[in-house]
């Protein structure tokens, strides 16, 4: 039988994981618009690469914030997984030894 706790933690796992695919194609969906820009392409003297834009440094430091989130939040739901899944099994043994003692004084 499925743990509750592996099956919510799939859930949710796959919903944090869908998200974070989401901002990391659309920062490279941005990533790409911004180097064909032409104020990106114009280059000092003796670079090798375009400029970096203040714009993809933002963006750059949204996307780690949000991927600090969303690690934060993995932490906390795992966190709350393990302690939901200790109080079911304290139900479950207070259960069945609630049973065992009516069959004993029965």
């Amino acid at each position: 039988m499925p743990s509750l706790k592996n099956e919510r933690f799939n859930v949710i796992h796959d919903k944090l994981s869908e998200k974070t695919s989401l901002h990391e194609n659309r920062g490279s969906m941005l990533s790409e618009d911004r180097k064909t820009s032409p104020q990106h392409l114009h280059r000092r003297e003796g670079d090798t690469h375009p400029r970096e834009s203040s714009i993809d440094k933002t963006a750059l430091l949204h996307l780690r914030m949000e991927r600090d989130i969303l690690t934060a939040k993995r932490e906390i739901i795992s966190t709350e997984s393990t302690r939901m899944e200790r109080a079911h099994r304290t139900l479950e043994v207070d259960r069945q030894r609630d049973i065992s003692l009516q069959e004993h004084t029965v």
